[in-house]
């Protein structure tokens, strides 16, 4: 029996492939009220066990897929980085390779954008399944539509195939191998978010995980079972919620537990992407103080901010940055 028991089926597109019947042996079909993140649930949602999902993605060794969608390099601005060149050693050891222990085999996937140079550099750190540059603009950059435009064409081009799904921007810097954290039966998000970088939200998001209040999850990476990820019809930093939201809709009210279906690996406090704060799984790269210790998986020679010309060391821009070079 196939272990998929959810399915996708889009409207704008072929649809992907039907995973077969879900685990409760049903057909069940369930529209619930928000369709911003699921499209369908169907079938089987109520008995789905996460841990026989993961446990059987690792045993059949049925492939892990990363999908990168982002800039390849940035060149612009106070943080920049190069795929190539600064990212792509460490994706090796602590994504690529772990990926492959776990799950028998790794495809990567690019939709990522940068200048023609920096792309066919990237291209040169693997033996890509499929890597395409795609031309930015400000309404990209200012909206959803580019990102959800990476996540449409990945499962045109894998058309629902994928045993376990990674979505990961370009600029991330792991600090540990995903598979010493990664759950493999459920939606993995690094931590709650709090866009005005608020620092006591943990215990309220915490909170909102299980009684459905609103909460917010960092948009760095994503991380499911293809039979999760792919009945996403977009991803963004109500991802999580989104799908909690859904899944208790469709399976019968607010005692579905989130914890079957996500999985947020840091709750203690929120973060922005994009803040100094500590952040255990990973960092932006160039999101580190000069002046500062290196911490677990950062060395030298990295690019950095100064403290010593940084207004608001806590905010996303900080307005006197100046670049330097970890030592």
């Amino acid at each position: 029996m196939h272990l998929g028991s959810l399915l996708v089926i889009h409207g704008l597109e072929r649809g992907v492939a039907a995973a077969g019947r879900g685990l409760a042996g049903g057909d069940v079909e369930c529209l619930g009220p928000k369709l911003s993140q699921l499209e369908r649930f169907d079938g089987g949602c109520a008995d789905y066990d996460p841990d026989a999902v993961g446990a059987a993605l690792r045993r059949r060794r049925a492939g892990a897929a990363v999908l990168y969608r982002g800039d390849a390099c940035r060149t612009k601005g106070w943080v920049k980085h190069d795929f190539a060149g600064q990212i792509a050693a460490n994706h090796r050891a602590e994504l690529w390779e772990p990926l492959r222990r776990a799950f028998g085999f790794v495809e990567l996937y690019g939709h990522v954008s940068g200048p023609p140079a920096c792309v066919a550099a990237m291209r040169g750190t693997a033996n890509w399944t499929r890597l395409d540059a795609i031309e930015t603009s400000a309404e990209h950059y200012s909206s959803k539509k580019w990102f959800n435009a990476g996540h449409d064409w990945f499962r045109n081009v894998t058309n629902g195939a994928a045993g376990f799904v990674v979505v990961a921007r370009p600029d991330i810097v792991f600090r540990r191998p995903v598979d010493a954290f990664l759950d493999a039966g459920r939606l993995n998000l690094f931590h709650f978010e709090d866009v005005r970088f608020g620092r006591a939200c943990g215990a309220q998001a915490r909170a909102c995980f299980e009684t459905g209040c609103h909460w917010m999850n960092s948009d760095a990476l994503f991380a499911a079972p293809g039979r999760v990820y792919y009945p996403l019809s977009g991803l963004s930093r109500s991802t999580g919620h989104d799908l909690v939201d859904f899944a208790r809709a469709c399976c019968g009210g607010a005692h579905v537990p989130a914890a079957k279906f996500v999985t947020v690996l840091e709750t203690e406090a929120c973060h922005n992407t994009r803040a100094f704060d500590w952040q255990p799984y990973y960092y932006i790269y160039g999101m580190l103080f000069c002046e500062a210790a290196l911490r677990p998986g950062e060395t030298a020679g990295e690019t950095c901010l100064s403290l010593t010309r940084t207004a608001m060391t806590d905010f996303y821009y900080p307005a006197n940055a100046t670049n330097g070079t970890r030592r």
